[in-house]
């Protein structure tokens, strides 16, 4: 199963979640190769943007302590296409963090 499958798949996520009693997601969906996602970047936006809602999603359904995404730090002032994805993680984990859920979210 690649990375990409298992991001965007809430009930694999599901149901690891609940055979490992998972406590706490450390998430950084983020495409590492600059090039590739300029190249594709609406492969970038379903698996970055896409896919960390459905892991956010996942971490609230199963009750887990925290969602940490990790790999924020250039999205202040994105300078190109894979920056503004992780800005656009970083405002969806903001704005999921206004929820009142117990769940811990955190940009790192």
């Amino acid at each position: 199963m690649t990375v990409l499958g298992l991001v965007l798949d809430a009930n694999k996520l599901g149901r690891i979640c609940r055979r490992f009693g998972v406590q706490a997601v450390f998430h950084e969906a983020i495409y590492r190769h600059v090039s590739t996602i300029d190249m594709n970047p609406a492969a970038g936006v379903w698996n970055n943007v896409f896919g960390t809602l459905r892991a956010i999603g996942t971490a609230f359904k199963y009750g887990l302590e925290a969602f940490v995404l990790t790999s924020a730090d250039k999205a202040v002032r994105p300078t190109n296409v894979m920056s503004c994805y992780k800005r656009l993680v970083k405002l969806v984990l903001q704005a999921k963090s206004m929820q009142e859920i117990p769940l811990g979210l955190y940009a790192i």
